[in-house]
């Protein structure tokens, strides 16, 4: 019982100690879902998506995202793959300036699609 407490405590702490890493730079929301997007506080780290349904992270979803940069042009990224509770897709945001984005998820590939659109700057 006591290596289950201190188990727990300890994934408990590291989340914490991710979560303060990360500053979110955009979140939006419709229909019970919401989003969000964040970048970690050290350079060339990935974009970290979390996805929500009612209060509950989901973790087993079919990510895909389709971001605008400010010069008009379009990234897409197909499958994005859940690592410890985040979607990571590796964006180089060497380019200031307001992007928009389209996230798209699923509960499994070809599955009912859900959108979320949003704008951030960086």
């Amino acid at each position: 019982m006591l290596k289950i407490t201190i188990l727990s405590l300890g994934l408990f702490v590291g989340s914490l100690f991710a979560q303060d890493n990360l500053n979110k730079i955009s979140s939006s929301g419709l229909k019970g879902y919401w989003s969000t997007l964040s970048i970690s506080k050290e350079k060339n780290s990935p974009l970290y998506i979390t996805i929500h349904n009612k209060a509950k992270r989901q973790v087993n979803m079919d990510v895909n995202l389709t971001l605008y940069t400010p010069s008009d042009k379009t990234i897409v990224f197909k499958h994005i793959k859940n690592i410890n509770g985040y979607y990571l897709a590796n964006v180089d945001f060497t380019e200031k300036g307001k992007y928009g984005y389209v996230l798209r998820f699923s509960k499994h590939v070809g599955g009912v699609n859900h959108s979320l659109r949003g704008k951030f700057k960086m």
